[in-house]
């Protein structure tokens, strides 16, 4: 019996560290949104060209992983719609904040600007009943260590840090 256990308990090590030798590729990816791969290492650069423009480093990493993900369903939303996306209008947004400024004059930043305006644009050309219809359809998975990617994330809050939290719940 006991070496039946002993064998068990082998074998069930070996699965453990073959699946986890498996999973090493996940920890490059942040999400795949329809099979479009949203990258662990534009959230980094983006992060790290963000620098001191924020104080709060959890929420401003959420929040740029929101974008990613928004901007990339808002591309291919719009492709399936036939929208027109507009790039984001970075003099506008300069005007308002040196250190925005610094950051929007990035290759990161614009990357960044014009994610979140596509995902606004998208909200004015769609009502909010048909894009959260249209965003359940979409095949979002986030790479676990972010959580979940929940049904209604049309309405997704970003200010909280969390990527699960619905506005309202």
């Amino acid at each position: 019996m006991t070496r039946l256990r002993a064998a068990l308990t082998a074998l069930a090590l070996a699965v453990t560290v073959l699946l986890t030798g498996c999973t090493q590729g996940a920890a490059t990816t942040t999400a795949v949104v329809n099979g479009v791969v949203v990258r662990e290492s534009t959230v980094d650069a983006i992060m790290t060209t963000l620098g001191d423009v924020s104080t709060n480093k959890a929420q401003a990493h959420s929040i740029i992983v929101v974008a990613l993900v928004r901007g990339e369903l808002a591309r291919q939303i719009a492709t399936q719609k036939n929208i027109t996306l507009a790039p984001a209008d970075l003099a506008a947004l300069s005007d308002r904040d040196p250190a925005l400024a610094a950051f929007l004059a990035t290759n990161e930043g614009r990357l960044f600007a014009d994610e979140a305006a596509a995902w606004e644009q998208l909200k004015t050309e769609l009502t909010a009943d048909a894009l959260e219809a249209t965003v359940k359809a979409q095949d979002v998975q986030l790479n676990p260590r972010y959580g979940t990617w929940a049904a209604s994330a049309a309405s997704f809050s970003s200010g909280s840090g969390s990527l699960s939290e619905v506005i309202g719940a």
